[in-house]
């Protein structure tokens, strides 16, 4: 007696296969998203890094500016420090679908617009954290230490808040 498949089983085997790989592929692609929302912000830290290691190298004062409209950031020297003949560097374009949504600084917040960071001559910068929004509208909160250029991520906007709240010392409320 011959043992073998039915068609049955075959389709019900095959069948399977596809359901496993069809919930493996939507399981990797939310990974793979957020592992491109921490691309990006590893990005924006790698440029301002750049920067404070601009300035502390020619010791001059730089900034580092943000185009929240068109997803641009872009370092130079400050405009009292830019010269004619001197080469800028490069902008960095944000992947297509990710823009900053928010910049949050000790003298408050941006949703639109350009705000430029000065970087003084030690590589010393403002704290800020900004809200990097990407393609399917996942939203990674980044705060970057102004004296030592620190990267850590933040849960999101109430802890950003409490964090500026705390920088900034104590206000009306607490008088």
């Amino acid at each position: 007696m011959r043992h073998a498949f039915t068609l049955l089983e075959m389709l019900v085997t095959v069948s399977l296969a596809a359901v496993i790989a069809a919930v493996a592929a939507v399981s990797f692609a939310g990974a793979h998203r957020a592992a491109r929302s921490a691309d990006v912000a590893d990005q924006v830290a790698r440029y301002d890094r750049l920067t404070r290691e601009w300035s502390r190298r020619f010791g001059r004062a730089g900034q580092l500016t943000f185009d929240l409209d068109q997803a641009i950031v872009a370092r130079g020297p400050a405009p009292e420090n830019a010269s004619r003949d001197e080469t800028v560097p490069a902008d960095l374009h944000l992947p297509g679908g990710f823009h900053i949504e928010r910049l949050v600084t000790s003298r408050g917040s941006a949703l639109a617009g350009r705000v430029s960071l000065p970087c003084s001559t030690r590589g010393q910068m403002p704290s800020y954290a900004m809200a990097i929004s990407g393609p399917k509208g996942q939203v990674q909160w980044v705060i970057v230490a102004g004296l030592t250029g620190n990267v850590r991520p933040a849960q999101d906007a109430s802890e950003v808040e409490d964090i500026f709240k705390a920088l900034s010392g104590p206000g009306d409320d607490a008088r």
